[in-house]
């Protein structure tokens, strides 16, 4: 008489081939959930940017406190302030950058006309993360207001 046994369950290599592969995808999605944060960080904070660019300009354009409005960057700080031809600047109000990112203004201070709007130049914002440029907003002498991620 012969017996035949039957295997039921999986054997050792099975077993550690589904754990591997389980261990491989698990790896690229924490990868793209990391690239997904990281790129709305930077959206958040280019859109935060612009915002202030705009309050700036809105501020000129009602001359509050009979005055023009500007922005300046020094390093992770982003500063708001108004000026006229003749008074010293007011407080100034800052707005600080999340860990790690950093701005810079290609020609100057963004300054905006009293009543107009208008930029007294075209320039740039750029905001960098670890020296790297991640997005930039263009200020026209328009006043016209654009966000580009890089």
């Amino acid at each position: 008489m012969s017996h035949r046994t039957e295997q039921n369950g999986f054997t050792l290599i099975e077993v550690l081939i589904v754990v591997g592969i389980v261990a491989v995808i698990a790896t690229f999605g924490s990868m793209s959930l990391a690239a997904s944060r990281e790129r709305a960080q930077t959206r958040s904070t280019g859109d935060s940017v612009v915002q202030l660019v705009r309050e700036a300009q809105s501020r000129s354009m009602t001359a509050q406190n009979g005055r023009a409005w500007g922005l300046r960057c020094q390093l992770n700080t982003i500063i708001l302030f108004s000026y006229t031809s003749t008074q010293p600047e007011l407080t100034p109000e800052t707005t600080v950058l999340p860990q790690g990112y950093s701005c810079s203004i290609e020609h100057g201070p963004v300054q905006f006309e009293k009543l107009t709007g208008a930029s007294l130049s075209a320039t740039s914002i750029v905001l960098e993360v670890q020296g790297h440029d991640l997005s930039k907003v263009d200020i026209a002498i328009s006043g016209q207001i654009t966000s580009v991620n890089l």
